[in-house]
């Protein structure tokens, strides 16, 4: 299944996206992969899994991500 997520800034979708993911590991889905445009984006959808409690996920990042974010 593919779902595409775009809509204004600041209306809720990375919550969206943290909630279909454990959603998702509920239902016992295996392979879910999550893709932003942006390396900012990225951040934000790591930042809110680790706030609600996921945290069995691995980062593929671009050359030019930020390793500072998660200093």
């Amino acid at each position: 299944m593919n779902i595409h997520l775009h809509y204004y800034y600041r209306t809720g979708k990375t919550s969206v996206i943290a909630t279909y993911v454990l959603s998702a590991i509920a239902a016992e889905k295996k392979g879910i992969w999550l893709m932003a445009q942006s390396n900012v984006a990225v951040k934000n959808i790591a930042e809110k899994l680790m706030d609600v409690g996921f945290e069995d996920w691995t980062l593929l990042i671009s050359a030019d991500f930020h390793f500072e974010w998660f200093a």
